[in-house]
């Protein structure tokens, strides 16, 4: 499969599907993450990039997967949904997008984190389920979401 991982960091994520014989590339915007990453991965393509940006020349290609953990919670639902539609041309006809990140089945879930954490808390654009599933479905995705912990999600986006 060939797999592009965005916001790779140091290639933790990666390097699960560098064991499964994925073909890998992986993008960040930290030039010392990914300095890290290449030393684990050397087989691994990496890019500086900001994802907000258009991809670069070099992966102007097709993937079977792209992924990404912990990641989009920097971005607004609206540009969450932006870059995903720009991703999805880069899918194979069969090719899914797969997001691990910060996630609460809707707000009254978050709320109920931050109070158990008793204000050790970040507030960021984390992604509310109730409100991101419609909102890909309308942009065209087919949509799978499954909480995996009280402040994870996993989302699996199709065309």
């Amino acid at each position: 499969m060939q797999v592009l991982d965005l916001g790779a960091g140091t290639g933790n994520l990666a390097i699960r599907f560098a064991a499964l014989g994925c073909e890998l590339w992986c993008t960040d915007f930290s030039a010392p993450m990914l300095a890290k990453g290449g030393e684990k991965l050397p087989a691994a393509h990496f890019y500086l990039h900001d994802l907000r940006t258009a991809l670069p020349p070099e992966l102007n290609r097709s993937f079977d997967r792209i992924i990404s953990a912990y990641v989009f919670h920097h971005f607004e639902l609206a540009e969450k949904v932006r870059i995903l539609k720009e991703l999805a041309a880069h899918l194979t006809p069969a090719g899914w997008i797969v997001i691990g990140d910060i996630a609460f089945p809707d707000a009254q879930a978050l709320e109920d984190v931050k109070r158990a954490v008793d204000g050790e808390w970040e507030d960021e654009y984390y992604w509310m389920a109730e409100e991101a599933i419609p909102a890909l479905e309308r942009a065209g995705f087919k949509v799978e979401y499954s909480q995996v912990s009280p402040c994870e999600g996993v989302f699996v986006i199709r065309r």
